[in-house]
């Protein structure tokens, strides 16, 4: 497997390729939102018989977490759950900005929890893979949303904050209750072997401290020294061969190890740690 066919295959497409290319509408309205949207080629859907204004404002309000607007739109007889053209709600567009009070109200007045956007993300993926704080995400957790959620592409919380080595979000998660040994639905990746293959030198750190599975293997069986040996991250390759990983280990595509892979990427100084700690080709 070449070094760029490692790159699709960790990366995590529930964050803003799903999402889209634009998150909310601007502060210069509405018009100008759809505007882009057009431009695209897509159509706005409105879901509300809301005034547009009221609907622009709703959004806006948050992004930028404007709680005493959305209080005056709520009195106003706005819909706590309504959608904008991406299917996204307030509580959504709120969560994932890290507005924790605005989260707060907004479920205190009968925002769902669990609603998903038309790229199937709900405001707790949202919350991690964005700007969602602990608190934020403490908050959704605390309201019966879903710890061992997925994404449309199979990979749980954990998985990415591992990916945006948010070490902050993996230890509130795990102290939760989220698995750290969790695989993902569509290739069995786990957040060890995420975090690996993306160089996240202070995650794989703690996720190992924290116990994780360092022999784990995806679908095609490999593992994540396999994927950091091929990236060239030696200092993580260390630290996996001293948490125990099988350095003649191989996976299930072309019968391969970690060193096949290093020296086929011509990563020199994995290829010496990897022959040092007895690895055969």
């Amino acid at each position: 497997m070449r070094k760029k066919n490692v790159a699709i295959l960790l990366a995590i497409a529930g964050g803003a390729i799903v999402v889209g290319s634009f998150w909310i509408p601007s502060s210069q309205g509405l018009e100008k939102f759809k505007e882009k949207i057009m431009g695209q080629g897509r159509t706005v859907r409105q879901k509300s018989p809301y005034a547009t204004k009221d609907i622009e404002t709703l959004f806006s309000a948050a992004y930028s977490g404007d709680t005493k607007i959305v209080r005056s739109l709520l009195a106003r007889g706005v819909a706590v759950n309504t959608r904008d053209s991406e299917d996204r709600t307030a509580l959504m567009i709120a969560a994932a900005n890290g507005h924790t009070d605005l989260v707060r109200f907004l479920l205190d007045n009968g925002a769902d929890v669990d609603a998903r956007s038309k790229g199937g993300m709900n405001a707790l993926l949202l919350a991690v893979w964005h700007n969602g704080t602990v608190d934020t995400i403490r908050t959704l957790l605390s309201r019966s949303a879903d710890i061992n959620v997925q994404d449309p592409y199979g990979a749980t919380l954990l998985m990415l904050a591992a990916n945006k080595g948010r070490n902050d979000l993996i230890q509130a998660l795990i102290a939760q209750g989220a698995d750290v040994n969790a695989q993902s639905s569509k290739d069995k990746r786990t957040a060890l072997i995420i975090a690996a293959g993306n160089g996240r030198i202070e995650t794989v750190k703690y996720l190992l401290a924290a116990r994780a599975d360092v022999k784990a293997k995806t679908i095609n069986g490999y593992t994540a020294l396999m994927f950091s040996a091929q990236q060239g991250y030696a200092e993580i390759v260390r630290l996996l061969l001293s948490a125990g990983a099988d350095v003649n280990a191989r996976n299930s595509v072309d019968d391969i190890t970690a060193l096949g892979l290093a020296t086929q990427a011509k990563q020199t100084e994995v290829i010496k740690i990897l022959k040092a700690a007895g690895a055969v080709d």
